[in-house]
């Protein structure tokens, strides 16, 4: 029997954007939304959505755990279960290049859970990246709303993902979005914890840990 997560992973690209606009106005300049499997990426757009991966998270990543590794980052951007919300300008005229200044990377997966042995689907957002020329539209407001929309059509439980505690602006959006502490999260604590098991003592041997993991769950 194929599973949630295997149909969703070979939804074509196609399959995955019905529903969703492929061109939207912000700021009164239009933009274009696509979805692209890693596979399905020219050369000079990979390039530019290095450029801007490199851009914004350089400065953070050089000074974590997460630490600055081009080439294995590279092969996690461009593994082929890697999927692509790319949002970029629309010029004037057919000539006219068309600038990158959005995009989110995502994949389909089962992720752990605190019980033993049991997954869940998951729609997992490894990036989410909007250049700072282009920040105070809502690209990542309507981004997130897409991958949501994504998850709910393909029957996913939660939309998760890791972020930086030093990237405190992205944690602030994800708040407003809705995400929370995620129960897996290193640093998360039961409210109805006693603080006298092992488990809970691993927990707080974690609190130092420099990321979180996020989650929102899918209505």
């Amino acid at each position: 029997m194929v599973s949630l997560v295997q149909l969703a992973c070979k939804a074509s690209s196609e399959e995955l954007q019905t529903g969703l606009g492929t061109s939207r106005a912000f700021g009164g300049k239009q933009y274009a939304f696509n979805i692209l499997r890693a596979s399905e990426l020219s050369v000079p757009l990979r390039q530019k959505i290095w450029a801007l991966f490199e851009e914004n998270m350089h400065g953070y990543t050089s000074s974590t755990t997460f630490e600055w590794n081009p080439p294995s980052k590279k092969k996690e951007l461009f593994h082929r279960n890697s999927r692509y919300l790319c949002v970029s300008s629309q010029g004037v005229g057919e000539s006219e290049e068309r600038v990158l200044v959005a995009f989110t990377m995502f994949r389909f997966d089962w992720e752990d859970t605190t019980e033993e042995k049991v997954y869940q689907e998951v729609l997992y957002l490894y990036e989410l990246q909007v250049s700072q020329g282009y920040r105070k539209l809502g690209l990542g407001r309507v981004l997130i709303r897409d991958l949501e929309a994504i998850g709910i059509r393909w029957q996913m439980k939660k939309i998760m993902l890791t972020v930086l505690k030093a990237n405190q602006g992205a944690i602030l959006f994800y708040d407003k979005m809705g995400f929370n502490l995620d129960p897996i999260s290193p640093d998360f604590v039961d409210p109805t914890s006693t603080g006298n098991n092992e488990e809970e003592e691993w927990v707080d041997e974690d609190e130092d840990c420099d990321y979180k993991i996020l989650s929102k769950v899918l209505r």
